[in-house]
């Protein structure tokens, strides 16, 4: 085998990350059964439903204020 050019090396490592990953998520995958377990499944309570509905419809009026004024958002200054 002759001397392999930078850009082979390069594809060569990348290919190799790229099987590392393929593995490592292969084997956790068979390790815990898949992802997305059936107990984790579970519907919301509609307490929670009902906050969470509240409170999206609270932020999407805040924003549309917010955008209504003009005035850029302030990021933590």
């Amino acid at each position: 085998m002759g001397k392999l050019s930078r850009e082979g090396i390069i594809f060569l490592v990348i290919l190799g990350c790229v099987i590392v990953v393929l593995m490592g998520y292969a084997i956790h995958y068979t390790l815990t059964g898949g992802f997305y377990r059936e107990e984790d499944h579970r519907d919301m309570p509609d307490e929670q439903r009902n906050y969470m509905k509240q409170l999206r419809h609270q932020n999407r009026q805040w924003l549309a204020s917010e955008s209504a004024r003009g005035k850029p958002p302030h990021y933590g200054v």
